[in-house]
């Protein structure tokens, strides 16, 4: 599908595997996009997800420990307790979309 979306500051890549960059340092690609609204701020989403960390230095991802990507998860689109790249990704996603998402660390877990 076309993701002219004006959040986006560049395209890496070509044709269907086209890698968006948002301004933020977010990078994504659609694997298979939905059909459905894209959620507001305040209402309620569902998703599942897959989750690795990428160490620098370390050429393989690590998948963490307390992740079960068997489960959904419920929040409420923009609160502040969702690690704010996931968040960001989720914003454009279309209900029934499959999208993966390369989170930088700035957007990441924060210490």
């Amino acid at each position: 599908g076309n993701l002219s979306n004006p959040a986006c500051a560049a395209e890496i890549g070509a044709g269907e595997t086209i890698m968006y960059k948002t301004p933020s340092g977010l990078q994504y690609r659609e694997i298979r996009e939905g059909t459905g609204p894209s959620p507001k701020y305040g209402q309620f989403c569902t998703f599942s997800y897959k989750g690795y960390i990428s160490l620098a230095g370390d050429d393989k991802s690590k998948k963490p420990e307390m992740f079960d990507e068997a489960k959904s998860y419920l929040t409420k689109h923009g609160n502040g307790r969702l690690v704010a790249g996931l968040d960001e990704g989720l914003h454009t996603m279309k209900v029934g979309g499959i999208r993966r998402i390369i989170i930088p660390p700035k957007l990441g877990y924060v210490e």
